[in-house]
């Protein structure tokens, strides 16, 4: 594939290499666009909110409190909507996470955030660190009040969001109803579809399976191309293309040498299957697969 059939941001790292390109991207941040607070047929009773204004999402109050502790240091998670991944510092978003999230619009694609091994546990002598003092560090108190737009836990994987949940004993915040977490639709970044009630959380996911999906996700324009020569291979017919894709894919440089065969081959059929979905939505769906452990074996598994 020659340079000028790759996306532009795809041009840029082969030009000027992955850091170059974040660091460039990160100057020129769009504002996100599509971030409307969920709807109220989309929530779970919403109790203890705030209504907004213009300018301000609706948000979550709490009288001002030093119950907890600020946490130490406070990352924070900035949306990159040209990419379509999570940032830190410039990096690739991972990890686990408290985040807050402030009202105010003009921070559409902002998490504040504290490190998951900074909360400490009630039998430590020590005030706890918690989604209250988070805010306050955040700075988002208004008229003595604890104001938030909305408070969880997040795990990031490779820049994308695993899992994102209402688990804020504090700031109790709604939670997406069920059906709301089949909608491609987003709030302040962070797709309905990685979204998980407190109340069914269960293990965490498990992100070291992440990896190779984001690894190919970074190769989709290649992979793309493949799966079209496949295509006029298979003279257009759907029932062939995924079985001469996966020929043409498996065992090269665009599959990830920790994937079990059968792993690579459901990958390669996902491609396939989805490769009408932008990438944003793509990255969704491989998400939900992948942590519920429906593609990925790794070799050493």
């Amino acid at each position: 594939m020659t340079p000028s059939h790759l996306h532009p941001v795809l041009q840029l790292q082969r030009m000027i290499g992955n850091r170059a390109t974040v660091s460039l991207l990160k100057a020129n941040q769009k504002p996100i666009q599509r971030n409307e607070y969920p709807s109220n047929d989309e929530l779970e009773s919403a109790s203890n909110k705030v209504e907004g204004d213009d300018n301000r999402t609706p948000g979550l109050a709490l009288a001002k409190s030093d119950a907890q502790s600020e946490p130490e240091s406070m990352p924070v998670a900035k949306y990159n909507e040209e990419l379509k991944r999570w940032f830190i510092d410039g990096e690739l978003a991972t990890g686990t996470f408290l985040f807050v999230t402030k009202r105010d619009k003009s921070d559409l694609g902002t998490l504040y955030l504290a490190k998951d091994s900074e909360v400490k546990g009630k039998h430590d002598n020590v005030k706890p660190v918690g989604h209250m003092g988070l805010a306050r560090r955040a700075g988002a108190v208004e008229e003595n009040k604890e104001v938030v737009g909305y408070a969880g836990n997040i795990v990031f994987t490779e820049g994308y969001v695993a899992r994102w949940t209402n688990d804020s004993g504090h700031f109790t915040p709604p939670g997406l109803k069920q059906e709301s977490t089949q909608k491609d639709k987003s709030y302040w970044g962070l797709p309905y579809k990685a979204f998980k009630d407190f109340k069914t959380l269960g293990d965490p996911p498990d992100t070291s399976l992440v990896k190779p999906f984001a690894e190919m996700m970074q190769k989709r324009e290649e992979i793309n191309q493949v799966i079209e020569e496949a295509k006029e291979e298979a003279n257009h017919n759907e029932k062939f293309i995924a079985g001469k894709a996966v020929k043409k894919l498996k065992g090269g440089s665009l599959i990830p040498e920790s994937l079990t065969q059968g792993s690579a081959k459901r990958l390669i059929e996902f491609f396939v299957e989805k490769r009408a979905l932008s990438d944003e939505e793509f990255a969704v769906e491989g998400m939900r697969k992948v942590i519920n452990k429906q593609i990925i074996v790794l070799k050493d598994s």
